[in-house]
Order: structure tokens, then sequence, then C-alpha cells
């Protein structure tokens, strides 16, 4: 079947629909004679439609002014009106639409099958290159996901490539098509699946998958109608911020009992920090990781829901972060993409808003306890989201979400009403802030997730709510209750460095990627400019100097015929 690729998620899993040409199937065409009868039909005036989260009806895309089948994932309030964020079922791709253009869809414009169909390379095991802990021994071995590299070479081969083939080997009770993916280029084809055998990512693996068992996708549901060298060099930040004097602390570890982490025992690494489970903390006295959610310290209502989605061990991060969180200890934690970093703050600080103690002394007022700042939209109404499925039913906490386009004039009354817990984006929060719909008297506990990204990008934004914050406390001399910061993270930046040195007070820090504690560490970079033609001379000459001292050396090169040159 030849395909026109939507999108690739990872180098195995891709969104596709069938080329439009002389050769596409029936259902193809009856698509194309269905979007022609759509565009005619509502470019008459049909009856608006009131959306609903979930609701499927038909929506005119302000891009191109052609209407589509979508799905109402949520809906937004701007200055200009509602807006629904919209899944195009048909193309894999999401976008904002005016609610005053979604209509109710007729039966028969929805019956004919979704046309964006979801791949999976067939029979392929993704492999990295791991290195042993204690003999420095590097081997290929097989792994649940594909490196940075893998999926960065597949997009590169499908954005070079001008035409794509699949055959079908099977296609799984999800209805996901398991595939051998063919590339068509200038001067050759390229089979996808041994293109990543031969280069190392992938092993082959004839064994069929077993159905998945996480969240079904919005255009799965068919017809259900109803570089890290350059972070390293990096040394300087946009704008310098204060960095008040900080004594010195000690890296330790701890071996957790009760759940097998990646590392047996504890060693030193070449950084000089000491390493458990492949985690470094570094802090005074820091707690022991929660290794088993039996002994996590969460009220009822919190462990009968994580039962109910059968929440596996704790991951690393949430191990670690829980038991500092809840003793109010100011912590900056750096964990890779999806390993838990939202549940890692979120459970904690449900659990001390659920409380009373340690509160008493907070001035009156309708300022939140607690904030969560978050950079974008989509990750606040995420966070949101996630905090919302553990107190659905607890009147006693209550949580506001806020965020930009002028949306939060919506949220004037709920803000002066006062709430527990605030999710907010910076420039909102400002905002609100200077129209005094609320304020910081009251704070007790303040998150800034993917703090990378907003100590980098809102750096004004941030160090004008932190001057906000400085004064509130400096207004509450004799305060008892808690004040806590927490940043979350997955790469240590100059920004976190510079936040963390001005406005945290002995924070502990959790590093669960070695990557990150590299960079934490600065290690020394020498960095000797030559001609090209005097390279290979140059490194030999160092190679000389450092093979003497018995030194582990990595050499990076720009391609793989660079490689084989200076191996040679």
């Amino acid at each position: 079947m030849e395909i026109t690729i939507l999108k690739v998620v990872k180098a195995d899993h891709f969104w596709a629909i069938e080329t439009f040409g002389t050769s596409m199937s029936e259902e193809t065409r009856k698509f194309l004679q269905l979007t022609q009868q759509m565009n005619d039909f509502f470019s008459m005036d049909q009856a608006m439609c009131v959306p609903a989260q979930g609701q499927l009806c038909a929506g005119r895309r302000p891009d191109d002014k052609l209407w589509y089948r979508v799905r109402v994932k949520n809906i937004l309030h701007s200055k200009s009106g509602p807006q629904a964020c919209c899944f195009l079922l048909d193309y894999a791709k999401e976008c904002l639409i005016p609610c005053h253009w979604l209509r109710e869809a007729p039966p028969q414009f929805m019956q004919l099958p979704w046309q964006a169909r979801e791949f999976h390379l067939y029979g392929l095991q993704p492999t990295t290159l791991t290195t042993d802990e204690l003999t420095f021994v590097t081997d290929t071995q097989p792994c649940d996901r594909y490196d940075t590299a893998a999926n960065e070479y597949v997009n590169k081969l499908v954005d070079e490539s001008c035409g794509a083939r699949v055959d079908v080997h099977y296609v799984d009770s999800n209805g996901v098509s398991h595939v051998k993916l063919y590339l068509r280029r200038t001067t050759n084809t390229v089979c996808v699946n041994d293109d990543l055998v031969s280069k190392g990512y992938a092993k082959e693996d004839k064994e069929e998958p077993s159905t998945s068992e996480g969240e079904e996708s919005p255009v799965r549901r068919r017809n259900k109608v109803p570089s890290i060298g350059e972070r390293l060099l990096q040394g300087l930040m946009p704008q310098k911020w204060e960095e008040p004097s900080r004594t010195q602390a000690q890296f330790t570890s701890h071996s957790p009992s009760g759940r097998p982490l990646s590392l047996a025992g504890h060693q030193m690494s070449a950084l000089g920090l000491t390493i458990g489970d492949g985690v470094a903390v570094k802090g005074d006295i820091p707690p022991k990781p929660c290794t088993m959610l039996e002994k996590a310290t969460f009220p009822e209502f919190i462990k009968q829901y994580l039962e109910t989605e059968n929440f596996p061990a704790p991951s690393k991060v949430q191990a670690y972060c829980w038991p500092a969180i809840m003793r109010g200890r100011d912590l900056v934690a750096m964990a890779p993409a999806k390993m838990g970093k939202t549940l890692a703050y979120l459970l904690p600080l449900m659990t001390q808003l659920a409380q009373t103690a340690g509160f008493e002394g907070l001035p009156e007022g309708n300022g939140p306890r607690s904030i969560i700042l978050c950079p974008y939209w989509n990750s606040a109404r995420y966070v949101y989201d996630q905090c919302w499925n553990y107190i659905a039913d607890q009147k006693s906490t209550k949580v506001l979400l806020i965020f930009g386009a002028g949306a939060e004039d919506d949220q004037m009354v709920p803000l002066i009403n006062g709430c527990d817990l605030l999710i907010a984006t910076p420039r909102c929060l400002l905002r609100m802030l200077e129209k005094r719909y609320t304020n910081l008297d009251r704070l007790c506990h303040l998150v800034v997730d993917d703090a990378d990204t907003l100590t980098e990008v809102y750096t004004d934004e941030i160090k004008s709510l932190m001057r906000l914050y400085g004064k509130a406390i400096a207004d509450q001399p004799d305060r008892s209750a808690p004040r806590q910061i927490v940043l979350m993270a997955r790469q240590w930046t100059a920004g976190i460095e510079s936040f963390h040195r001005a406005y945290m007070t002995q924070p502990l820090l959790v590093f669960t990627s070695k990557v990150e504690e590299a960079v934490y560490s600065k290690v020394k970079q020498i960095v000797q400019v030559v001609h090209s033609t005097q390279r290979y001379t140059q490194l030999l000459g160092l190679l000389d100097q450092l093979e003497t001292g018995g030194h582990k050396i990595l050499v990076f090169a720009g391609s793989d015929a660079e490689a084989e040159g200076v191996a040679q």
C-alpha cells in the first residue's frame, strides 16, 4: 500500500494515510467524495453545536477554511471567545478551532472509518549501548525504547524520501498495523526495518507483540462514534541572577530495599560523586528513598486511586522526591521525560494540602497555599487533569487552573474567592497579581515544573515572581508556616543553577541521569582550535599524552566515514 506519512512518533511508530492517486483503494475514493460532500453541506448555514470534551463533530480549520471530522479534546477560553482543541481524525493532527465553527455531524458523515492509521514496524526490538558500571565494558543490549539517535535517523529518512510503501504483516486488536516500511529516495529504496537492524538501532524479533494495555489513541478507536555536548559547553545565561553564599554539602546515596534498581551496590564515579542505584543525591542528611507504595505516608484517597490504576512501584525520581517533599525540604530533581516527575511532586503536595497542621500561622486572605508553575497551557492542563484525578471527591481542597490569551479573566471570581492550589503559567500569574485578584501572602509551596524551560525562556517573569514572593515573606517576619520551593526538570541548565543558588535554602539535589551529573559537576572543557588538515595530527598527539595516564578515552566523529578515518 502506498502511504503518506503524517508524523513519526518514534523510530518504529508513525501515523500515515493512504496516498491519493490512481491506485488508491475504494475506501480512500469514498473519503475524497465525503470530504467534498462535507464542505458543500457545511458551506450552507447549519446549526451550531455546544461542544463537550470527547465529542465527535465537524470543524472548520482556520488555516484552510475547510471542514474536517474532529474529536474535541478540551475547551479553552480566550479574549476572542471559546476555542476547542480538536484532533483531526483523518489526519492525526491537533488544531484550535473557534467553537462557533463547530457543527453537529450527520451520521452519514461519520460512518466511513477514520483515514489516519497507526503503524508499527514489524519484527523489531530496540537496542542500546549499555556500559557496565564496574568494568566499563560497553555492549549492545535490548531495551524498551529507541535512542534519540534512532528517532532522528528515521525522521531524516522520511524527510529525504519522495514516497513510501508498506507491507502489512498483521493488524492487532487495537487496529495498529505492523508493517515493513519502504522509503523511496532519488537513488534507491530503503527498507527501514532492515536499515535499523544494520545500523545497530534494533535487532530482529519475529514474535508478534501482545496487545498493548496503554491508553487508547484518539484515532485508534476507528468508527467508535461516541546534543549533550552543546549543553556541556554552555556556561552562560541571558541574565545573571544574584547568588548568595551557600554551604558545602556532600553527595550521599541510599540503596533502597524492597525494589531492585539498576545498579548493585555503591561506587565512586569519575566525577567524584557517590552513586547508588544510578541515583546521586546532594544535600545534608537526605531522607531514605520510599521504594514501596505501602510505605508512603499518603492519605487513603490517594492510595486507593493508585491501587485502582494498578500503580507500579515508585520510579527512581518518585522514590527520592516523595520523602524529601513530605519533610518540607527545598528540592531540585533531574529526570528524563516520562519518568513520573509530575507525580513525584504532586502526590506529596496534595498530601500536605489535605492536612491542616502547620498552616495555622498563615494570614487571612484568598491567596493559594501552593502554586505550580508550568511553561505552557497544555502542560498546565495536564497537571490540572492529573491533580483532579485524585481530589475529585475531596471537597476540602480547591484547585484552580489559569493560563494565557486572556482566559484568566474568566477565573476572576474563583480567584477572589480563593483556592488551595493554583496551577498557572508565569505571565498569566503575574497579570493576576497585578490586578490583585490573588496574592502570595499565604504561599507555602512553590513548584516550578519544567524548570529548565521556565528559567531559560521566562527569566524575567520568574525573577519578577520571586521578587514578589520575597517581599511577601519579608512582610511576615514572625511567620511559622512552611516555605518550600521545588524544581523539576529534565536537564541541568545555567538558569536552574542560578535559581537554586539565589532562592533556595540548602536544597536537596536528585540526579537520576549521569549526563546531568556531568553537566552539574562542570566537567572541565579544553577546546583546541586547529586547521582541518591538522586534526588527526593533533588527535594522535593528545592520545599519546593521555594513554600514559591510564585514562579511558572517547572520540566522537561527525559521520560514519570520519569515524572510520579516525580508527584507521
